[in-house]
């Protein structure tokens, strides 16, 4: 129920109630990335995600992220959590 209620407030739940899952969820090596996959339910697009970069990244506590649409019905989300140039 938390991963739809966060999925909800991001408005990235589908008619009948199913956020995207998670389908895997690995840091990087150096620290600075994490790489999340999701699978998308019927009636959410990796477009509806890419609109939501931003927030969803704010909602992984990230500093940027962007989308990459892997198949149909499938994106990984790149989360960079350490602003490299000012370091």
């Amino acid at each position: 129920p938390e991963v739809a209620g966060a999925a909800a407030n991001l408005g990235l739940i589908n008619s009948s109630g199913q956020p995207p899952l998670i389908r895997s969820y690995k840091f990087s090596d150096d620290g600075l990335t994490r790489s999340v996959a999701f699978d998308l339910p019927t009636g959410i697009t990796g477009e509806d995600m890419t609109s939501k970069t931003v927030k969803i990244a704010d909602a992984f506590g990230a500093l940027r992220a962007s989308f990459t649409k892997v198949e149909p019905r499938r994106v990984e989300l790149l989360l960079i959590d350490a602003d490299t140039i000012s370091q």
